[in-house]
């Protein structure tokens, strides 16, 4: 397939790069505890954990429609489009199956293995968010205003995203297992070394070799990963895991708005 990225596209990318200069090449990811101190993280394009205290009475819809994703499942094939028999699965049947109480709703025929699934429409993300503590700011920078629409991921053990990187701030939150993500800055590859991973350009996949991880981050329940634009971060299932990512893609966040304003100098 053939992606007719926007001219600004690439420029981004150049800038995202550009953000990473001075980045330490090994790092801690830190707690934060206040929207001051998020500010001033995502101002300086710094990767932050919260804690989250969300009401124990949350769950999921039992409807959720859950569609094929392309990712690996077991194997290093970012390509390939897993052949299922449904063009959907309900998010209960799904992990009903992962944890053997039903028979398999949907898997990769090469590997027999269910593939790594995300919601196609899931409107209690936003709830969710509402729940996190009021002091971190989080609703208002990544809801409804911000944010198109959330995504929630279930995946099997193994199953792993292929390293990548956003143009947007993203929030990621464990909501069951635990997911590990391994931390790089864009920086860490030269510019032929990405290729668009939609049409729009709004993430990019990695093909080029990768130095050591600068971070590695553990997202386990109640656990929110606030990761700036601009690192690449390849995620791996630790068990059963549910995950739930909002991206800000109306609101522009400082590193954003420098990361604008670097491409289309």
């Amino acid at each position: 397939m053939e992606f007719d990225t926007q001219p600004w596209s690439s420029r981004a990318l150049i800038a995202l790069r550009r953000l990473g200069v001075g980045a330490p090449t090994s790092l801690e990811v830190p707690f934060v505890r206040s929207s001051t101190e998020l500010d001033d993280a995502l101002a300086r394009s710094r990767p932050v954990c919260v804690r989250l205290r969300l009401a124990d009475d949350f769950d999921l819809e039992d409807t959720i429609d859950l569609v094929p994703e392309r990712v690996p499942v077991a194997t290093g094939d970012y390509q390939r489009t897993y052949d299922t028999p449904l063009e959907h699965v309900s998010y209960r049947d799904y992990l009903r199956f992962l944890t053997g109480d039903q028979e398999q709703p949907c898997a990769s025929p090469s590997s027999g293995l269910p593939p790594y699934l995300r919601a196609a429409r899931f409107a209690g993300g936003f709830e969710l968010l509402q729940r996190t503590p009021p002091e971190l700011g989080l609703s208002e920078r990544f809801g409804p205003r911000a944010c198109e629409q959330p995504l929630l991921w279930a995946g099997p053990q193994q199953a792993a995203s292929v390293a990548h990187v956003d143009i947007f701030d993203n929030f990621a939150i464990g909501l069951r297992g635990t997911k590990v993500f391994r931390l790089w800055h864009a920086s860490d590859l030269t510019v032929e070394e990405y290729r668009p991973g939609d049409p729009r350009g709004r993430f990019w996949t990695c093909h080029g070799p990768l130095p050591p991880p600068r971070a590695t981050v553990e997202l386990s329940p109640d656990v929110g990963l606030v990761l700036p634009a601009g690192w690449i971060h390849e995620v791996r299932a630790r068990g059963t895991t549910v995950m739930i990512n909002f991206f800000n893609t109306r609101c522009e966040p400082r590193s954003f708005t420098a990361l604008r304003h670097a491409a289309a100098s």
